[in-house]
Parts: structure tokens; sequence; C-alpha cells
């Protein structure tokens, strides 16, 4: 506070002139701006020389808004004067390119891959960087399509980080290839007459209770978390701030070793008023308890203890009526002139790939069904009646959505044009780039991106789901972190929460 009206928060005003643009609540901005003041000033002081080093948790709900926080907080570290700033995701590609992504518009302003190619690289803004805001950038040196690996040699040669002006982003996996790279490249910058960097570090620790805790002896640390303790050794100033909404594990640290425990500061944010939590969808007194389904006949179809090579031949009757919901959903926002154009579903009922995959090609045959009842019957007065596919349709909104806002005659007037673009996609380690979500890619288009998406590992932990509205879930785990993480669903959903429906079995609901 004693520094704040003197320093010159060009890239903070960027970013908070971006989320304007974007639509951000007011309200919202105004504690994201308090926030994440508190929280900078919890950190290290970027000028002060000498050696120190801060260790700091974040607490947020899950789906509450972190992202947002730690983006507001890296560009007001690079205005106090952090040098380098390196933000680990989890473990998965597709959460770190999502990240970069983020912070490509949140931040840097460009499209970092083309800043790492020469061959493309142009001056086009993005985000924080569609309106002028001078000369200064951030220097980045991984991309939407890469990591920190050696791929990244060349665009980084001769690139000495005691010698640039502006802040240097890495967003990163925490993986052992890109952080060994990362650990080696710092090496390399260090002179010969020093053991460390004179620079500030701001390390970011998204999902920090996932692969950064050790989990084996103390003297033994594991892989990960022994290569995080590295790169924060390697600067004479550094902060550490692990941003997390399950910090069992991370308070749980030995506080008397060499580690990650937060000896410094703890700081949990509040979510506004509009965040749907556990509290509001699982108590009775809880103002969307009505959005939980339940799943009583799933249990010949995904055994609890089934094996990879489960075989799916059908859906349980709840799965269909599932999909029929979301299907409902999708006209009932378009009629609304709902801003946000993604529409999701999310289905988490298996960890194994191959049974994702099978899922998949029974989903796709019975939405393909579907669509083309809806197509050639619906729309007609006369016709839709005497299809059994479409009469089980209208019997899910007499069940689900009869009190909305919006008469049947219109929904299914208007149905397949909300619809017709839906893809069924598998989101795990075997999904191929053309069914990825890439939401992004779909930003200007009429409908925007409109998936069922099926998944498991890599749907639990970071991922956003863009404008999902229903969730068929039935995982159980004894751990509450676990199961609280898979909640894909919690988060924001204006202008359509009433509509938001979540199946589950009744036991994990408890």
């Amino acid at each position: 506070d004693d520094v704040k009206g003197e320093l010159p928060w060009h890239y903070w005003s960027a970013y908070f002139d971006y989320l304007k643009r974007s639509g951000f609540n007011p309200n919202a901005l105004r504690v994201l701006n308090e926030d994440t003041d508190n929280i900078l000033d919890l950190c290290g002081n970027p000028r002060l020389e000498g050696a120190w080093g801060v260790r700091g948790l974040v607490m947020g709900d899950v789906q509450s808004g972190k992202t947002a926080n730690y983006t507001g907080l890296i560009n007001k570290a690079a205005d106090t004067g952090y040098k380098v700033i390196v933000l680990l995701t989890g473990m998965i590609e597709d959460l770190r390119s999502r990240s970069q992504e983020r912070l490509d518009h949140g931040f840097v302003g460009q499209d970092s891959r083309s800043l790492l190619n020469d061959s493309t690289r142009s001056n086009i803004g993005i985000g924080v960087g569609e309106r002028q805001r001078g000369a200064l950038r951030p220097n980045v040196l991984t991309s939407v399509d890469s990591d920190f690996l050696t791929s990244n040699s060349r665009a980084i040669q001769g690139i000495h980080l005691q010698n640039l002006n502006s802040p240097v982003l890495l967003v990163m996996k925490k993986n052992v290839s890109p952080l060994r790279n990362l650990v080696s490249y710092l090496e390399s910058q260090i002179s010969r007459d020093s053991k460390t960097l004179n620079l500030p570090l701001l390390l970011i620790d998204d999902e920090s209770d996932n692969a950064s805790v050790n989990a084996k002896k103390d003297e033994d640390p594991a892989t990960i978390n022994k290569l995080i303790r590295q790169v924060l050794g390697k600067f004479a100033r550094s902060s550490y701030v692990a941003y997390t909404a399950t910090p069992f594990a991370n308070v749980f640290i030995n506080p008397d070793i060499d580690d990650l425990f937060p000896e410094s500061f703890v700081y949990a944010l509040n979510a506004p008023s509009n965040y749907i939590g556990a509290s509001s969808i699982f108590t009775e007194e809880g103002s969307h308890a009505n959005q939980t389904q339940d799943i009583e006949d799933a249990e010949k179809h995904f055994p609890w203890s089934h094996k990879k090579n489960l075989q799916i031949e059908s859906l349980p009757g709840s799965l269909h009526t599932a999909m029929e919901t979301f299907l409902l959903s999708c006209a009932i926002r378009d009629l609304r002139k709902e801003r946000l154009k993604h529409r999701s579903m999310l289905v988490n009922v298996t960890r194994f790939t191959d049974v994702q995959n099978r899922l998949a090609e029974v989903m796709k045959n019975e939405l393909h069904d579907l669509l083309e009842d809806i197509k050639q019957y619906l729309a007609a007065d006369s016709l839709w009646k005497t299809q059994p596919r479409l009469e089980k349709l209208h019997q899910t909104w007499q069940e689900q959505y009869s009190d909305c806002d919006i008469p049947w005659d219109a929904i299914r007037k208007n149905l397949y044009s909300s619809v017709a673009s839906i893809k069924v996609v598998t989101v795990n380690q075997k999904t191929v780039d053309t069914d990825r979500l890439n939401y992004s890619q779909y930003r200007d288009t009429e409908k925007g991106r409109r998936v069922i998406a099926i998944g498991g590992l890599t749907l639990s932990r970071g991922l956003t789901l863009e404008g999902l509205c229903v969730s068929y879930f039935l995982r159980n785990s004894k751990a509450y972190d676990t199961l609280l993480q898979m909640g894909r669903w919690f988060g924001y959903r204006p202008g359509y929460e009433d509509l938001c429906r979540i199946w589950m079995d009744p036991e994990i609901q408890g």
C-alpha cells in the first residue's frame, strides 16, 4: 500500500480493461482487485535486495475463478518488478495449453505460437493486446503448442534473463522433462562467480495439491517436488504461491524441513454471491438443490468394480434422459439469447480410456438417431407425436423444464438449429487433435462449441467445460478432495442456472 500510488500498473490496467470489455461482473472485478492486492502484499518485494524466499498458499472453491485471480496476480507482479514468472499447471497437456491460451489473452497480448516461431511472427494483438498499451510486452518462452522442451531451444538462443527489461513468462506442466529443461536453462544463466540468479522469481503452482507435494520420505523427495524446489533454489529472491481448491495435502507438509509448506501465508478467496458450490447443490436448504437427479439404473451398464475390457452395448435410461435434457437446454438458452454460445455436457462414469471410447461410440449412435428424428419430424405440428423418440423427448421436457420461460412449441420448432452441431468427444490421453474441446477455435462461430464430453481423469481437475449445463456422474472415491475436484459443475452459470442438472448416485450425493 505504501508504494501503490507510485507504480504505473501498466500490465494490470490492460488486464482490468480486458475483463471489463469481456463482460466481467463489476462486483467480481472489485473483489479480484482487492484479493490480488492482498496476495501481492504477502509476496516478497521484488525490489528488496538480498536473499529471501516466500512460501504461500491461496485457497479457492472449485471452478470459482482461481485462473482469473492468478492471472491478475501475474499482471500486478510484472508491474511491481518480478522478472521471471513461472506458472505450473496440472500434469495434462490439454490443461497446460488452455492455461497458456488464457495467459496469452490475459497477460502476453499476442499469440505465443507466433512469438516463438519466426516464420509466423505476427504483431496482431489479442486479449489485453487488442488495444494500444505502449511498447512494453512480456517475453514468453512457452506457447499454446509447446511446453518448455528442447524444441524451444532455438527460440530462446541468445536470451539472457539479466539483460531483459520486460518480464519472462513460462507456462509449464508438472512433468519431469520440461522441469529438468528449465533447471538446466537457469543453470546456464547463472554467472560463474555466483550461485544464484539475482532476479526476482514468482512461481505460481496451480493445482498445487496434485504432484507438487512430496509423497515420499523426507530424505528421498518425489521427483516433481524436488525439481520445483530446484527451480526456486536457482534464484536468490523467490515467491512460491500455491493455488488449490483442496488444500488438505498442502497443510500437512512437514514445516520443519526444506519443502513447499506455506510458511509465509495462507489466503482464502471468498467466492462471489453468484458462485454455485457444493453447499448450494448438495444440502436440503441449498438454493440449487433441485439440480440433482438420481441414477438408479446404471449398475449393470457401469459396475463399480469394472475393468478396462468392459463392453458397452447400450445406455441406461437415465443417461439417455440426461442427453435429452442437454439438447433441450441448448434450445432454451438460444431462445433466451444468452451471450455465451458454448454448450457442454459432462459424462464421467469410468477412469478407463478404452471404456470411455466405447461409450462414446454408443452415444454417437444414439445422438445421431435422435437428431435425425428431430430434423425430420419435430418441427411439424402433426408428425412429432407419432415418433416414440420425440414423445420421450417431450416427456423429458415436462419433467425437467415445463416450468421454464420457454413453451414446448417454441423449443421443438427451434431445437434442430440449436443441436445440429453437437459432437460427442472423448477427453483423455488418447484423444486425437480433431476431437479436442478447443473452445477458442469456435469463439467466432454462430453457435460456438457444442459438445458431450466423455472422460475421467482429464475431466477431473482444472479443466473448465464452457457453458456446462448437464452432468452425468457415476464415480466413487474414498478421498474427499478427489470427488470435489471432479465436480466440474461448480462455478458460475449466469442466465441458465435454473437449467443445470446433475445426475448422480444417491449415495454419492450424500
